[in-house]
């Protein structure tokens, strides 16, 4: 039985253009990060290449105040 892939992606979009960025296979028994600390690692890297969105969207579940205010502090809305 397959259970997921445990895949957690940052993607850029434009219109119908989506071109990924950034990527990382999630499993906490390994490395002890959670799809949070995943996340805000992946979008310190987009920060760190330039990358200026005008938005940025998250899955509901996945929206900690942490990432928000990681996402404020990149002066991303």
């Amino acid at each position: 039985m397959v259970q997921g892939i445990n895949l957690i992606s940052l993607l850029w979009t434009q219109g119908d253009n989506h071109i990924p960025l950034d990527y990382r296979f999630y499993e906490k028994s390994v490395d002890g990060a959670t799809k949070n600390v995943d996340g805000r690692a992946m979008l310190d890297v987009a920060k760190a290449r330039e990358f200026a969105p005008q938005s940025v969207s998250l899955i509901v579940g996945k929206c900690s105040l942490e990432n928000l205010k990681l996402i404020r502090s990149h002066q991303w809305t």
